[in-house]
C-alpha cells in the first residue's frame, strides 16, 4: 500500500502527527497494509499507534502554522522521504538516531541499511528550497548488506579417549 504513495508525503503526515505530540526517538515500521508508528513522549513514556493511509489524510501538515521557522520532526520526515522516494526505497524501518535516522528495507530487491545525518537532512532541505533538487542528495555514509551466509559448522576435533575407563569396563568394551 506505501509503495502506491509517496514517503514524502506519508512521512510528512507522520512527522506532523509527531511534532504535535512532542516525540522523541520516533521509529516508522511498514507493515505493507499500515504503518506502525512508536516514539517517546515528553514524560519518558513509550506510545504507539497504527494508520493506515486514510488515517494519515486526515493530518494536514497546516496544523503546524503556528511552528513555521521552527526546524519540526515533519519538516525532516518529509526531506526523509524526498531522499527516500528519489532512490526508490522500499522502506521497511525508519528508526531515529542521536545523529539522524537510519533506514532500512529493500532496493531493486536487495536489502539495504543506510544513515541520513541531521545535517545532511537540512542542508538537503535548503538546496530544494533554493531550487537545487541535484544538490541536494549529498553523498551519504552508506551500508548496503546482504544477509549473511549460514556459518559453516567446523567439525569437531577428536578427543583422545582412554580405551580402559570404567564406563568401557562396565559396559564391556575394553580393547
Amino acid at each position: 500500500m506505501w509503495r502506491l504513495s509517496r514517503y514524502e508525503t506519508v512521512l510528512e503526515q507522520v512527522g506532523t502527527f509527531l511534532t504535535l505530540q512532542e516525540a522523541q526517538q520516533v521509529e516508522v515500521v511498514d507493515e505493507d497494509s499500515y504503518l506502525t508508528v512508536s516514539w517517546q513522549t515528553a514524560s519518558g513514556a513509550r506510545e504507539r499507534r497504527c494508520f493506515r493511509e486514510e488515517n494519515l489524510a486526515a493530518i494536514r501538515p497546516g496544523a503546524l502554522a503556528n511552528r513555521r521557522g521552527t526546524q519540526t520532526l515533519a519538516t525532516l520526515l518529509k526531506t526523509l522521504g524526498q531522499d527516500i522516494d528519489r532512490a526508490e526505497l522500499e522502506v521497511g524501518r525508519i528508526e531515529e538516531t542521536t545523529d539522524g535516522f537510519l533506514v532500512s528495507g529493500t532496493n531493486r530487491g536487495r536489502y539495504f541499511s543506510r544513515r541520513f545525518s541531521y545535517p545532511e537532512l537540512w542542508a538537503a532541505r535548503r538546496d530544494l528550497a533554493a531550487g537545487q533538487p541535484e544538490a541536494a542528495t549529498p553523498a551519504r555514509r552508506e551500508v548496503v548488506s546482504e544477509p549473511p551466509p549460514p556459518a559453516a559448522i567446523p567439525k569437531p576435533a577428536p578427543v583422545a579417549v582412554p580405551h580402559d575407563t570404567p564406563l568401557r569396563r562396565r559396559l564391556g568394551h575394553t580393547l
